[in-house]
């Protein structure tokens, strides 16, 4: 049995620093993309929002036509640059109308 110590871990501190810098510096590095490239992944996140909620929006009351009319009213109130509440109760008011009328 041999008494150096060359068969412990090789990692020593200025190893593992190095190592530490090299990838910060790899993932701080700004890579600059395209400007078209840029502006399509700045709406991602809104039309994988809308994408997940808008088949429940659908189904929400049991009825597919009382639910696109409260979304085709909630559409309307957030174009025409009314707040969130407003929005929000013009799209349950709007499916409540519906949903008392007779032939629904």
């Amino acid at each position: 049995m041999r008494d150096d110590k060359s068969d412990g871990p090789v990692c020593t501190y200025d190893v593992c620093n190095r190592t530490v810098e090299d990838s910060a510096g790899f993932l701080s590095r700004r890579r600059k993309l395209p400007a078209f490239a840029e502006s399509l992944l700045h709406y991602i996140p809104f039309a994988i929002l809308g994408a997940l909620i808008f088949p429940d929006i659908l189904y929400a009351s049991g009825n597919i036509y009382c639910s696109a009319a409260g979304a085709a009213a909630a559409f309307i109130l957030a174009w025409t640059g009314r707040g969130i509440l407003v929005v929000l109760a013009g799209g349950i008011f709007a499916t409540f109308i519906v949903s008392q009328l007779p032939w629904f």
